[in-house]
């Protein structure tokens, strides 16, 4: 059986060496972006997707078996807990 050995370079091998400059080009890359902040059409489109999140969470909450907190029957509870798909009052969410 034959392996291929890689020579070290700096410590790193060989392969790693090769790639670090394509991770620091991404890296750099994403440090400009942040540095760039969101255009106006990320904000815009980050608003429209909350109202529309919002709008949908509303229509959930009207609904008759949702206006009882899931925890507590506290009266029309104001918290989303979307992993479980329920609503709670701000008591049993803390």
């Amino acid at each position: 059986m034959h392996f291929a050995h890689q020579r070290s370079v700096g410590g790193l091998s060989a392969t790693a060496a090769q790639r670090e400059p394509q991770w620091l080009k991404v890296q750099s890359d994403y440090k400009a972006a942040l540095a760039a902040g969101k255009s106006d059409v990320m904000t815009n489109a980050a608003k429209a997707a909350d109202k529309a999140s919002h709008a949908e969470l509303n229509a959930l909450r009207r609904l008759p078996f949702n206006n009882v907190c899931f925890d507590c029957n506290t009266q029309m509870p104001g918290w989303a807990v979307l992993p479980h798909g329920i609503f709670v009052c701000i008591d049993c969410a803390q």
